[in-house]
């Protein structure tokens, strides 16, 4: 099956709610020179070339990190997977750790 560029949008979302990172790009509001802020933390998808990578907004002005290699839109579908599968699995990790120690 195809790899869509909504469905690398949509895991880049759910990667943004499972890390507690903000879900837009940019804040509403521009800073007194009228430039876009960007929101620091932020998960999106970066397309160039014909290929695409998992980046993460790295400061207010901008800047990023390349989380993934640039690859292909189902290569990048494969690795958006697995990281949601860690993300979620750590997370039922914690549950289960937080309700142990509640049962002390």
């Amino acid at each position: 099956m195809r790899t869509t560029k909504a469905q690398l949008e949509y895991q880049a979302r759910e990667i943004n709610m499972l890390t507690n990172s903000p879900l837009t790009k940019y804040r509403a509001t521009r800073d007194k020179n009228g430039n876009l802020i960007s929101m620091a933390g932020h998960y999106y998808i970066s397309y160039a070339y014909g290929r695409c990578r998992l980046e993460r907004i790295s400061n207010p002005g901008g800047g990023c990190s390349d989380i993934s290699h640039s690859v292909s839109k189902g290569e990048l579908n494969s690795i958006l997977h697995g990281i949601i599968n860690v993300l979620e699995n750590q997370q039922k990790i914690n549950d289960l750790m937080d309700s142990l120690e509640n049962k002390k």
